[in-house]
């Protein structure tokens, strides 16, 4: 039988895991930085282009 055991209440922090929400965040931009340095990434929260090339519309 396969089990899938969720543990919370400050577990992952105890042991020194990056979950709080502020990690997942600051993976969020350098990820999004990362992949712009190739493409445009765009998403709900933000647009990042590394590219002098593209043209920014007014809000």
């Amino acid at each position: 039988m396969n089990r899938i055991v969720l543990i919370g209440n400050g577990f992952d922090l105890a042991h020194g895991m990056p979950t709080r929400y502020n990690d997942f965040l600051l993976w969020y931009i350098k990820f999004a930085f990362n992949y712009a340095s190739t493409n445009t990434f765009n998403s709900k929260l933000f647009l990042v282009s590394l590219s002098t090339d593209v043209i920014k519309e007014g809000i």
